[in-house]
């Protein structure tokens, strides 16, 4: 399972982030931030809603990833499976309200040292289409690749 899933799609994920999940996210990191839980401090600030956290994007931006590292035609060992990195790229900040279609490519996979690495790249859009977050993950199935 190398090459041969290079270019594997998500369909798209459509997914509005609400501002009762972007609480949730600041309480679970400990983030006492206002621009991530009081509506009017966020538009004190310029937002027109509260304000996510960067790293609360997992929450819509792993959809995809989801998707397709449990498609069956991939057959990923989600047993051996280790998150191995993550990478996100904002144009804008995201606010409470804002509905957002998310994607996902295997944009590379490769065996190294007896393990199989997988690339996933994700982009969340907007409803006018544009990009709003991009993402890269990269994943490890342990011993899962060629020696």
């Amino acid at each position: 399972m190398t090459g041969e899933i290079v270019g594997r799609r998500s369909a798209p994920i459509e997914h509005t982030l609400t501002a009762a999940e972007i609480r949730a996210y600041a309480d679970a990191v400990g983030d006492p931030n206002p621009l991530y839980r009081d509506a009017d401090a966020a538009r004190r600030a310029g937002y027109p809603d509260i304000a996510a956290p960067p790293t609360a994007a997992a929450i819509f931006m792993m959809k995809p990833v989801l998707a397709l590292l449990t498609d069956p035609e991939l057959a990923v060992d989600l047993g051996r499976l280790v998150h191995g990195d993550q990478a996100y790229e904002f144009a804008r900040p995201v606010v409470a309200g804002e509905r957002l279609t998310v994607a996902g490519e295997v944009v590379e996979a490769y065996a190294r040292a007896g393990h199989q690495f997988i690339v996933i790249a994700t982009e969340a859009r907007d409803g006018a289409g544009e990009a709003v977050v991009r993402g890269r993950a990269t994943f490890v199935v342990r011993g899962g690749g060629e020696r």
